[in-house]
């Protein structure tokens, strides 16, 4: 056994991204000894681990000193690191994808360029992929598959992308939570919910650019009017946040303002907390999804709860497509029929399980020769 390097979007807070370095901890955890994450900050889930060391080497560009100063005690930093370890993953989540900076495409073609240096082993694991929007970013890209010894990709758009740069060792594999999260649900639940608790989820991503370029206040009257839509349907709503440490996401503080503004009883709706051990009770207990967030629809399909996706980044629209629930522009929310979604899910239901069924063994391959 030896040491690996994780490479992903860690210690932000934010609970999708925090559920994929518990994954792929579980999923490796047997091959090497030492897990170095890059991260922000420490690793919400991970840190009673004396395997696991949070790196926090985000700050490091972040220190306040020249960005070339900065950028080279990064690229030392990580030399240091890489010295220590066997091999080099990057991935779980879309950590290679047009939204992307160039900029962060660049930095990980040195990270992969100093690891193939160090003679490490290179593997993107249960990565989304997104064309390149520019020429740029698609010399970037060909660049990174160039420099990974093999591919794995959690859906088939991504799987599209990752052949039209004729990377040979690819494979198609699931989200990585679906293999961490999979068998611990099936042991607490076991059927499709049938709107018996009345209760609908809603998790959202409090920045206004996900939003139609609306300003926030614009965006928390409409989301105000949305339960007042919902509450008089007879149902009660609640607001499950995300990501909680990143100031310019932080989706309990945008929670807490759209719940302030609410007028009507306190009790119709509530802020859930988003540790890991109330993902349970807040997805056991709602009828339905309302999500922006891509990993709470994938958290919704485990829990087997239909969902509704609202229109943010091409990971959420491609996932509504292949399970064949909806997905609303969030200027559109006011207009959903929350009554006639239930009475149209029967439709959704047969395409929804079979899919369920697909990701899960497809799951099975995630961590599979690795």
């Amino acid at each position: 056994m030896s040491n690996v390097y994780i490479y992903g979007y860690y210690g932000y807070g934010n609970l999708g991204d925090e559920l994929l370095a518990q994954s792929v901890f579980e999923g490796l955890k047997y091959k090497y000894d030492k897990f170095y994450f890059r991260s922000f900050d420490r690793i919400e889930f991970l840190k009673d681990s004396n395997r696991i060391i949070s790196t926090q080497s985000e700050k490091i560009l972040n220190n306040g000193n020249s960005k070339v100063k900065s950028l080279l005690s990064y690229l030392n930093f990580h030399w240091n690191i890489f010295g220590d370890c066997k091999a080099f993953y990057f991935g779980g989540g879309t950590t290679i994808a047009g939204l992307q900076s160039s900029k962060t495409l660049f930095i990980t073609i040195l990270l992969l360029l100093i690891a193939k240096v160090r003679g490490l082993d290179t593997i993107a694991i249960g990565v989304g992929v997104t064309d390149g929007k520019n020429i740029l970013k698609k010399m970037l890209l060909f660049l990174i598959f160039r420099l990974v010894n093999s591919v794995r990709v959690r859906d088939l758009d991504s799987l599209k992308v990752v052949n039209r740069y004729k990377m040979k060792n690819t494979m198609l594999t699931s989200d990585l939570v679906f293999s961490l999260m999979t068998k611990k649900v099936a042991e607490k639940k076991n059927r499709y919910r049938k709107n018996d608790n009345k209760k609908i989820a809603i998790v959202t991503v409090a920045a206004p650019h996900v939003a139609e370029s609306n300003s926030t206040n614009i965006i928390i009257e409409k989301y105000r009017e949305i339960i007042d839509n919902l509450v008089r349907e007879g149902y009660k709503v609640n607001l499950f946040p995300f990501q909680v440490l990143d100031q310019n996401y932080d989706d309990l503080d945008f929670f807490n303002k759209i719940k302030n503004s609410y007028f009507g009883k306190n009790d119709d709706v509530y802020i859930s907390n988003n540790k890991l051990d109330n993902v349970y009770n807040f997805y056991n207990e709602a009828d339905l999804v309302i999500g922006h967030r891509f990993h709470s629809l994938i958290l919704a399909i485990i829990h087997r709860i239909p969902f509704v996706g609202i229109f943010h980044e091409h990971k959420v629209s491609a996932l509504t497509n292949e399970m064949n629930y909806p997905l609303i522009r969030f200027n559109d929310l006011k207009s959903l029929n929350v009554t006639k979604f239930f009475h149209e899910y029967k439709v959704y239901s047969l395409v929804s399980s079979n899919k369920e069924i697909d990701f899960q063994k497809l799951s099975e391959n995630n961590f599979d020769d690795l």
